[in-house]
């Protein structure tokens, strides 16, 4: 038995980095953290899963050096997030990948899994190596008390409005489930097939899905806030005890600029094609001894520079 090799190559063991506007399978590449590719437990979204396995990994050239790439430093001085040549990007195996399975396990998860739920699929036809699919959904919020709630007592500092009055609009959780499948022996992922497929039998139905719950530990968060017609969204991933990356392509332009505040460092990213921005910072939890990846991009509208210097210094302090 194989256990649905594309996921776990393909989870979002590397997450695209671009101006907001770009779609996801933009040709630039960005890896969550060194947890992800340790541990093998990645998400990736559904609707940029077979762009990425078609091998939409483009070759970088040296005309945005790596010299100029950027890192980030914590208080020890050690480095916690750095940026790199997409060419350095973890290789996709795409040999493996049963497409026309792939793409009908996305469809049945997509009508079967609501917001916030976790499921492991199993289907029966034409799956002679009996594979299995997880997905997991992010929780949807529409007011900033529930999604705040819903946080617990984590301490991220996610306001519920920026400076100069960008006023909550939504946003979603995600959280790690109980049960990953690509930590499972081969023993507990055989037990899992022979389960689902005797209720798929038994049900008269070509497919089965056992519901997974999750953690009380979030992976990303996401919020997006309005001023009306500027959005800027803010993105944050937990990195735990290990550190973030970004690869980039050279086909997007940009110009890149560190910033630093009381202590606190930040990559300022302008995109020379749009008037896009982009912040990332790493917050430390000294603690609990980990990390937290702190993206924020701006959306449309007419956002400048100073602008979103000011709404990051006031988020740090």
């Amino acid at each position: 038995m194989t256990m649905g090799q594309e996921d776990q190559d393909l989870r979002e063991l590397i997450r695209r980095g671009q101006p907001p506007e770009v779609d996801l399978s933009a040709t630039v590449i960005r890896r969550l953290s060194t947890k992800q590719m340790e541990k093998g437990r990645f998400y990736m979204k559904h609707r940029v899963k077979l762009l990425v396995a078609a091998g939409m990994l483009v070759a970088v050239s040296s005309a945005f050096g790596a010299s100029q790439f950027l890192t980030l430093k914590d208080s020890k001085g050690e480095v916690v997030y750095e940026e790199k040549l997409g060419s350095q990007a973890p290789l996709v195996d795409t040999s493996r990948i049963d497409y026309p399975h792939l793409h009908q396990s996305n469809e049945i998860l997509d009508k079967e899994l609501s917001d916030g739920e976790v499921g492991i699929l199993y289907v029966l036809k034409n799956n002679p190596d009996n594979k299995l699919h997880q997905r997991f959904n992010p929780e949807q919020f529409v007011d900033f008390a529930s999604f705040n709630a819903r946080l617990g007592d984590v301490d991220l500092n996610i306001p519920s409005a920026l400076d100069s009055g960008y006023v909550f609009e939504h946003g979603s959780i995600q959280f790690e489930p109980v049960l990953d499948v690509n930590q499972l022996s081969e023993e507990e992922k055989l037990a899992i097939v022979q389960d689902l497929k005797e209720q798929a039998e038994q049900a008269g139905e070509e497919y089965a899905i056992k519901p997974v719950d999750v953690t009380d530990e979030f992976w990303k968060t996401y919020s997006l806030y309005k001023k009306g017609d500027n959005q800027i969204s803010l993105q944050v991933v937990n990195l735990g005890e290990h550190s973030g990356a970004a690869y980039w392509d050279d086909t997007i332009q940009m110009t890149k600029t560190k910033l630093e505040e009381n202590g606190q460092e930040a990559i300022l990213t302008r995109f020379s094609d749009s008037s896009s921005l982009q912040l990332v910072w790493i917050q430390e939890d000294k603690e609990k001894g980990v990390n937290y990846e702190y993206i924020m991009n701006t959306r449309g509208g007419d956002i400048d520079e100073e602008e979103l210097k000011g709404i990051w210094m006031e988020l740090i302090q």
